[in-house]
């Protein structure tokens, strides 16, 4: 068994998301009809239940802050890992 649950979206944006995040069931429900047997997808998208600190993230209201690659919900952060 991976750690990894992987998506590839109609080849356009792939998704990888840790098995430990409290987010994967909810996104392998969403997302179960993109959901590969594989763990060898790399990764537009990143999800894992690890908080990342923006180094200078500029903030929306109270909604949530970005940076470069980074967008902070209070719930998760999504990180861009690949080109796109």
């Amino acid at each position: 068994m991976t750690e990894w649950t992987s998506f590839d979206v109609h080849g356009l944006v792939s998704v990888q998301v840790s098995r430990a995040a409290p987010a994967e069931p909810q996104l392998r429900l969403m997302l179960a009809l993109f959901e590969v047997g594989r763990s060898d997808v790399t990764p537009v998208v990143t999800v894992t239940g690890r908080p990342v600190s923006p180094a200078a993230a500029a903030y929306a209201e109270t909604a949530y802050r970005y940076d470069t690659g980074d967008v902070h919900l209070p719930w998760a952060t999504v990180t861009r890992t690949g080109h796109g």
